[in-house]
C-alpha cells in the first residue's frame, strides 16, 4: 500500500510538471505566433524592397538584402525546434507526464538559445520597412508631380513569397508559417564578387578585422568604400553545411601526455588537438586524456596573470599564455586565408590591412607583447607581400564607431552618447561626440578618457562555479568520493547549456523570475537527491533570484565606472552642462534584458543635469558590433586617404616624459639630483648637471589625433676615448596617472618607469660632431649628436620613432624597446 506521504509528494510532482507543460505549452504557441507575424512583416519588407529598388543607392541595396537573408537564416534556427514541440504536444496522451514535460522543456530550450537573435533580426525588418515606407511615399509624391509612370530598374531583384507556384506539400502545410519563409523566399546574401563589380580589383584593398574576445572572437571585413562590414559567417571547422555562426568560441583543447586531467599546468611540448567549434565536442573537450583552455584572453596582462593563478589556472606561466594566444591566432589565419583564397583570391593577393583591437584596461606593454603574438600566427608576417596588421582601436572605441554608424539617421551633430560594451571578459566605456553633420562624412570626437574594468560575463560564470564547488563540497562530506574532482565538475556545470541559456535569458520584469531551473550535474547517479546541496534527482537546482545576485555583483563595477564617468562630465570644461542622449549597450553581457533594465533603474530617472533625457538602448547586433567597428573606422581613410578615420581625436589616458639630464640650478633642481663631478659628463663638459629630470610631452586628458608626434631633441655628449665602451644610445620614459602639477624628477613621487629604448650607435659615431675645447673653457674636446624622439600615442597603443640626421633609425630595426622592468619584447618596426 502506498504510504500517504509517498502519495502527496508524487501528486505535488505531478501538479509541478502539470504546470510546466502547461508553461511550456503556452510558449511553444507564443513562438508560433511571433514567427507568423514575423513573416508577415517580412513579406511587407520584400515587397516594399521590390517597389522602392530603383531609388535605393548601392548600400542600402545591400543592407536591404543582408536584413532579408539575415532573417531568413535566424527564422530557420527556431522554426524546426518549435514545429517539434507542437508535435510533441499533440501527443501528450500517450506519453507519461514526466516525458511529456522533458520533451517538451528541451524543445523550448532550443527555441529561447535561438529567439534572441529571430528578435534582432525581427527589430532589423522593422526599422528597413520604416525607411523604405519613407522613401515609397517620397517616390510616389516625385510621381505624381511627374506625371509620368514607374519603370522597375533592370537589376532590380524579385523578393517571391512562393504563392502562386503550385500546391504545398502536406510538409509544406503542417509546418505552416513557422517555417515557410526558409523554403519560400528566394532573395538570395548579396554576392560578394557583384559588390565589389564597380571598383577595379588592382586598386581594391581589403580591410580585415578581428575581435578576438575573452568567450568568442568575431571576423568582419569589407573592400570597398560604401559595402558595410561582413562578417566571416560560414564553413568554419566544425560547422555543418550552411550552418552560421557570426563568432566561434575562444576555445583550445591539448593532448596530455603521460598526465591526467587533474594537471592543469601546461607544457611547450603539448600537442593541439583542436580549436574553435572542433573544442566544443564532447570527446575533445571532456577527454580525460586532453586539457581544454579557454578564457585565457585577460592572461596576457602578466598582473592579471599572477592574480588568478593560485586559484584558477595553477602553474601557467606568461609564455604559456603567449603560446595559446598564437596558437588559436595562427587557427583563425588560417581560415581567414583560405577562404579569401577560395572566394576571392584576387583581393587576397592585394593589399591587405588586418586590424585588430584590445580591451581598455591593457596597458601599452600588453599591447606591444599582443602584436608580437599577431605576427608570429601569420597576420602580416612578411610572407605575402602588401599585407599588414596593426593595433587600432580599443574595444570600447570600436564599438561606438558602429554603434553611432548604425544610428547615424538617429543622431544630430553634438548629440553624445556613452557606448558600454559588455562583452566576456571587460566592461569597457567611452564617451563621444557626433562631430559631423548627416549628410557628411561620419567623424566622432572622444571627449574623456576610456574606462574598464573586468566585469564580463565569464566572470559571472565563475561566480557561478564557485557556487556549485560548494554544493559539491556538501555532497562530499556526506557522501566521500562521490565526486572526485570538484572543480572539473563545476566547471561543466558551469558551461553546461541549461545553465547558460537561463543567464542569457535573465529580466528583471520576467513573470517566471520566482520559478526554479534545473542544471544537470553529470557525474551524480540520476536519482541522487541532497536538500542541503540544493540538489534533486541529479540536478542543481537553481533560482532566477540567485542568477540576479550573480549579476548585481559585477553590475556594480560597471556603475562605478559610469558614476565615475558622469561625474567626470560635470567637471571637464568640454562637456560641462551638457548631457548624454544615449547609453549605448554592446557585447554579449550588454544584450542582456537584465542588464538594460537594471541600467534604466538607476539612470534614466537620475535628475543629474548630464542624464537629462537619457534613454539606454541595445545595438542591434551586439556581438558583431567591435569588429564592424573596426572595418568602419579603417575604410573611410583606406578609400580616401585625404579624410581621416571616423574616429578623428583621441584623449590621452596617462601622461607622458622622457627621463634626461641638464644643467643644474639650485633653484630648480634637487640637490640628491646633482651628478658627482667624477661622472663622465661633468668631466668632459666641465659643467654641474642634474639627472633624473622628467621633460613631460604629453599630458593625461589632452586630445590626440593620427598628426600628433610629441618629439624631444636629445643631445649625446661622449668622450672620443671611451666611444668602443658606450655603444648604446639609451632613453628612459616614465608615466604618471596624476591629475594636476607632475613631479619634475624622478626623485620625486608620482611617476613610474614605463619602458626603455635602446639604439646602437657604434655606425654613426663617424658622423658625430667633434666640439674642441678651447683654452678658456672647462673640460675637454667630446663628441656631440643631436637626436629626436619621437612618440605617436595612438587610440590603443604607442609607439616610437628615432631619427638622426633625417634618417628613421628604426626603419633599420635598430630600434629596441623593453617595458616597465627592463624585459624586452621585441623591436618597434
Amino acid at each position: 500500500m502506498l504510504e500517504p506521504t509517498t502519495a502527496l509528494t508524487a501528486g505535488k510532482q505531478v501538479i509541478e510538471y502539470g504546470f510546466r507543460l502547461i508553461s511550456a505549452s503556452a510558449e511553444s504557441r507564443e513562438a508560433k505566433r511571433y514567427l507568423e507575424q514575423f513573416e508577415r512583416e517580412l513579406l511587407d519588407l520584400c515587397r516594399l524592397a521590390e517597389s522602392t529598388w530603383p531609388q535605393l543607392g548601392k548600400e542600402d541595396r545591400y543592407r536591404v538584402q543582408q536584413v532579408i537573408c539575415d532573417a531568413k537564416e535566424s527564422i530557420a534556427a527556431v522554426a524546426d525546434a518549435n514545429q517539434q514541440s507542437l508535435k510533441d504536444l499533440e501527443k501528450v496522451g500517450t506519453l507519461k507526464i514526466y516525458t511529456r514535460v522533458k520533451w517538451t522543456l528541451k524543445d523550448n530550450d532550443a527555441i529561447k538559445l535561438y529567439m534572441p537573435r529571430v528578435q534582432m533580426s525581427h527589430a532589423s525588418v522593422s526599422r528597413c520597412i520604416g525607411t523604405l515606407e519613407a522613401i515609397a511615399r517620397e517616390a510616389r509624391a516625385n510621381h505624381r508631380r511627374r506625371g509620368g509612370e514607374r519603370t522597375m530598374d533592370g537589376d532590380s531583384p524579385r523578393f517571391t513569397d512562393g504563392h502562386g507556384k503550385g500546391k504545398q506539400s502536406d510538409t509544406e502545410r503542417s509546418r505552416g508559417a513557422t517555417s515557410g519563409f526558409v523554403n519560400n523566399f528566394t532573395a538570395q546574401r548579396p554576392s560578394t564578387a557583384a559588390a565589389a563589380q564597380s571598383s577595379s580589383t588592382s586598386k581594391q584593398r581589403l580591410v580585415v578585422a578581428v575581435d578576438f574576445g575573452m568567450t568568442y572572437t568575431g571576423v568582419s571585413w569589407a573592400c570597398e568604400e560604401h559595402q558595410p562590414p561582413q562578417p566571416l559567417y560560414k564553413d568554419w571547422p566544425g560547422s555543418e553545411p550552411d550552418e552560421v555562426h557570426h563568432k566561434i568560441p575562444t576555445l583550445l583543447v591539448y593532448e596530455l601526455k603521460g598526465h591526467g586531467r587533474e594537471r592543469r599546468s601546461y607544457s611547450m611540448t603539448e600537442k593541439l588537438s583542436s580549436w574553435g567549434l572542433l573544442a566544443l565536442e564532447e570527446n575533445e573537450r571532456y577527454s580525460p586524456h586532453k586539457i581544454s583552455r579557454e578564457f585565457f584572453k585577460l592572461f596576457l596582462d602578466d598582473r592579471v596573470l599572477l592574480s588568478q593563478r593560485a586559484e584558477h589556472i595553477g602553474d601557467v606561466t606568461h609564455e604559456d599564455v603567449q603560446r595559446w594566444f598564437q596558437d588559436y591566432l595562427h587557427q583563425l589565419y588560417q581560415h581567414i586565408e583560405s577562404s579569401f583564397k577560395g572566394s576571392r583570391p584576387e583581393l587576397w593577393e592585394g593589399m591587405v590591412r588586418f586590424v585588430f583591437s584590445v580591451p581598455t584596461t591593457w596597458d601599452p606593454e600588453v599591447v606591444a607583447c599582443f602584436k608580437a603574438v599577431i605576427k608570429k600566427a601569420g597576420f602580416a608576417d612578411g610572407r605575402v607581400p602588401g599585407h599588414t596588421a596593426e593595433v587600432t582601436l580599443t574595444e570600447a572605441q570600436a564599438a561606438a564607431v558602429e554603434t553611432v554608424r548604425e544610428r547615424r539617421s538617429a543622431l544630430e551633430q553634438g548629440d553624445i552618447i556613452l557606448v558600454c560594451d559588455a562583452g566576456g571578459g571587460t566592461a569597457d566605456i567611452t564617451l563621444l561626440e557626433v562631430a559631423s553633420a548627416t549628410d557628411e562624412p561620419l567623424q566622432l570626437d572622444q571627449l574623456d578618457r576610456v574606462y574598464g574594468v573586468p566585469a564580463g560575463s565569464v566572470f559571472i560564470d565563475r561566480d557561478f562555479e564557485d557556487y556549485v564547488a560548494q554544493k559539491l563540497e556538501i555532497i562530499n562530506k556526506s557522501h566521500p568520493g562521490l565526486v572526485s574532482d570538484i572543480r572539473t565538475v563545476a566547471h561543466a556545470v558551469a558551461a553546461n547549456r541549461k545553465f547558460q541559456l537561463n543567464k542569457r535569458s535573465l529580466s528583471g520584469t520576467h513573470k517566471r523570475l520566482n520559478v526554479s531551473f534545473r542544471v544537470p550535474i553529470d557525474v551524480l547517479p540520476r536519482d541522487f537527491s541532497s536538500e542541503a546541496a540544493d540538489v534533486e534527482r541529479g540536478c542543481l537546482i537553481f533560482d532566477p533570484e540567485r542568477m540576479a545576485a550573480l549579476f548585481d555583483k559585477r553590475l556594480e563595477k560597471i556603475y562605478k565606472i559610469l558614476d565615475s564617468q558622469f561625474q567626470s562630465m560635470e567637471q571637464l570644461d568640454r562637456t560641462k552642462g551638457r548631457s548624454v542622449r544615449h547609453i549605448v549597450l554592446t557585447g554579449g553581457l550588454g544584450s542582456n534584458v537584465y542588464v538594460k533594465d537594471k541600467l534604466e533603474e538607476r539612470y534614466c530617472n537620475d535628475p543629474r543635469p548630464c542624464l537629462r533625457d537619457m534613454t539606454v538602448l541595445t545595438a542591434s547586433e551586439p556581438q558583431q558590433t567591435v569588429a564592424r567597428g573596426l572595418v568602419v573606422n579603417e575604410m573611410a581613410w583606406i578609400n580616401k586617404e585625404s579624410q581621416p578615420q571616423v574616429l578623428r581625436n583621441w584623449i590621452s589616458r596617462y601622461s607622458y616624459g622622457f627621463i634626461g639630464k641638464q644643467l643644474f640650478d639650485r633653484n630648480k633642481h634637487l640637490y640628491q639630483d646633482k651628478l658627482d663631478p667624477k661622472d663622465e659628463l661633468p668631466r668632459v663638459t666641465g659643467k654641474v648637471w642634474a639627472a633624473n629630470q622628467i621633460i613631460w610631452v604629453i599630458k593625461k586628458g589632452q586630445k590626440l589625433t593620427p598628426s600628433d608626434t610629441m618629439s624631444v631633441p636629445v643631445t649625446r655628449i661622449l668622450d672620443p676615448n671611451k666611444v668602443s665602451q658606450r655603444r648604446r644610445l639609451r632613453f628612459d620614459i616614465v608615466v604618471s596617472d596624476m591629475d594636476g602639477d607632475l613631479p619634475h624628477s624622478t626623485s620625486q613621487p608620482g611617476s613610474e618607469r614605463f619602458c626603455t629604448i635602446e639604439t646602437d650607435i657604434h655606425k654613426y659615431v663617424g658622423d658625430f660632431d667633434e666640439k674642441k675645447k678651447y683654452w678658456y673653457e672647462r673640460g675637454k674636446t667630446h663628441l656631440e649628436a643631436e637626436y629626436e624622439l619621437r612618440v605617436n600615442i595612438g587610440p590603443a597603443d604607442i609607439t616610437f620613432e628615432l631619427w638622426y640626421k633625417d634618417e628613421k633609425l628604426s626603419e633599420q630595426k635598430d630600434l629596441s624597446v623593453a617595458w616597465g622592468d627592463g624585459t624586452s619584447l621585441g623591436v618597434f618596426p
